[in-house]
């Protein structure tokens, strides 16, 4: 991972393990304002994105949804996508459910206050959904053609089983959903985008969360 300890800002330099020297699956404890900063930079930077996104590194970081921000959709499993296939439960099914939504610092869990509204999309991994859905993400896609009215019932149960269960202030382990190519690519939408405006992308979260840390 690069060295240049500058470009890394407080990310790096607060953690007890520094970045440059982070081993495959590192998982990194950060506050909410380290870990934006940090994204920021990799944004910004293919070479460092691709260092951290080929390396695995997953962040321990408190988090919050904002209020009203979310996007749902039923989606076709991409070939050879680590980020469906990391907890080995896809079966190789063709579809997945695919829920995102803008997070921000859940300061009651630790992360210091903030001057700024810091904002964060991330993706909810597909396999987490999977048990709030009265049925596969394929068999809604399909009634969504066949009985609109049953496939917005099963949506609508869903949603707010997974709202109730990760969509309040908890820690979150969580890594980098993009590739380098989805992220700077040619075709790719962000790649117009300002660093700020490519952390807020709803339809091309920055993070996956992985996996809850819910406090009792």
């Amino acid at each position: 991972l690069p060295t240049d300890r500058e470009s890394l800002s407080t990310a790096a330099t607060a953690q007890s393990t520094t970045a440059d020297a982070a081993p495959e699956g590192l998982l990194q404890n950060m506050t909410f304002a380290n870990l934006y900063q940090l994204l920021l930079n990799l944004v910004d930077d293919r070479e460092m994105y691709e260092s951290y996104h080929q390396q695995e590194v997953a962040f321990r970081v408190p988090l919050t949804k904002l209020r009203g921000s979310q996007f749902f959709d039923v989606v076709k499993v991409k070939k050879g996508s680590r980020k469906s296939e990391k907890k080995g439960k896809d079966g190789g099914k063709k579809y997945e459910y695919f829920i995102a939504a803008t997070f921000e610092a859940a300061t009651n869990l630790g992360s210091s206050i903030h001057t700024r509204h810091d904002l964060v999309s991330c993706r909810i991994h597909p396999s987490l959904l999977d048990p709030h859905f009265e049925v596969a993400a394929a068999e809604l896609r399909a009634l969504s053609r066949t009985d609109r009215a049953e496939g917005q019932r099963i949506t609508d149960n869903g949603g707010k089983k997974v709202k109730d269960t990760y969509f309040v202030p908890c820690h979150w382990v969580a890594s980098l959903n993009l590739s380098a190519d989805q992220l700077f690519g040619n075709e790719s939408p962000l790649s117009k985008k300002t660093p700020v405006e490519r952390l807020v992308d709803l339809k091309n979260p920055i993070l996956v969360l992985e996996q809850p840390e819910h406090i009792s």
